[in-house]
């Protein structure tokens, strides 16, 4: 699990209370630091699953994604942003989907805003290249079957190492998250790999 954190705040340590709450336990969790003053400290994290990799300066989305992925040692990579809070069997049916089908490179789940609308159900790329929220705004409840989709978000996504391992991770140059995921599910696609969107896993993001 790679947990990238620019405010380093309080949001953080409730995503990580969340993730003590998930009904798959075994996983690991980087934090990756990228307030430039090693903000994450004050934060007194603990616990013997967390580990922090702290930037001297903002480094961008792609390569704290990098840095977590090649400082973790599972056989899947998944990123979380640091304001998530996901339901307790989150993780369990993301793992679950991976592992059913070995063709599946990336899955996806519901992102939900506060309001319990959806933030997104996968993404879509438009013409221009741009990427779009799949669902934003409607019911969780249009979006509850299991299907093939495009691509996660990166706010809450799993990666199978051996995709990543193939197309060389995410791009370094592209520093916003929103230009990333599209950057290394556009590559996972070219390379072969389905993405997955299993029912109901899902997580609050507290936007």
């Amino acid at each position: 699990m790679v947990i990238p954190t620019l405010a380093a705040d309080s949001t953080v340590a409730d995503c990580l209370r969340a993730l003590d709450r998930q009904t798959f336990q075994a996983f690991e969790v980087i934090v990756v630091d990228n307030s430039g003053n090693q903000a994450v400290r004050g934060l007194q994290l603990t616990g013997p699953r967390v580990r922090v990799i702290e930037n001297a300066a903002n480094l961008g989305y792609g390569t704290a994604i990098n840095q977590g992925w090649h400082a973790s040692k599972g056989r899947y990579v998944v990123t979380l942003n640091d304001d998530a809070l996901p339901t307790p069997d989150w993780l369990e049916k993301m793992v679950l989907a991976a592992d059913r089908d070995p063709e599946v490179g990336l899955v996806a789940c519901q992102v939900r805003l506060s309001d319990e609308t959806l933030d997104s159900a996968g993404m879509l790329i438009s013409r221009d290249g741009s990427s779009k929220q799949r669902g934003h705004g409607e019911l969780p409840s249009a979006y509850s079957r299991e299907e093939d989709v495009l691509t996660p978000s990166g706010s809450a996504a799993l990666y199978r190492r051996e995709m990543l391992d193939d197309i060389g991770g995410f791009a370094d140059d592209f520093f916003l998250y929103s230009r990333i995921r599209i950057s290394a599910s556009a590559h996972g696609a070219a390379a072969g790999a389905a993405a997955m969107y299993p029912t109901l896993s899902c997580i609050t993001d507290t936007r």
